[in-house]
């Protein structure tokens, strides 16, 4: 969850953001946060803006946050299970940009999800 902090010259808007991390807490604390934060939203600051990825905060639907953390839950035990094999191979030697690329190519490479390309014409 995100929230947006007041701006300034040396705080563009840009970078004015809160982060609440709750991906590795079960949900009931997720829920518990975006309560605590609707009551601050009513009492105190009215204009309080939340970015929530579990779109709990849009919704009040606690099935559709658990359908959302356990979907980011199955990928990163697949992004865990890709770095982790021996298919990344020695990478001791490479460049950042090097590295960066041989671990995007190893992922766009098994996505399952990823759409796949139209042959061509």
């Amino acid at each position: 969850m995100g929230l947006p902090l007041p701006t300034s010259k040396s705080n563009p808007p840009e970078d004015a953001w809160v982060f609440v991390k709750t991906q590795f807490a079960p949900p009931e604390v997720h829920v518990w946060m975006v309560g605590l934060l609707k009551y601050v939203k009513k009492h105190y600051i009215s204009d309080l803006e939340v970015s929530d990825e579990g779109q709990y905060w849009e919704t009040g639907d606690i099935r559709i946050l658990r359908e959302r953390m356990a979907f980011l839950d199955r990928k990163m035990d697949e992004l865990t299970a890709r770095l982790s094999s021996a298919r990344l191979g020695d990478v001791s030697r490479l460049s950042p940009d090097e590295l960066a690329a041989k671990i995007e190519d190893l992922l766009l490479a098994d996505d399952p999800d990823r759409p796949q390309a139209d042959p061509p014409q």
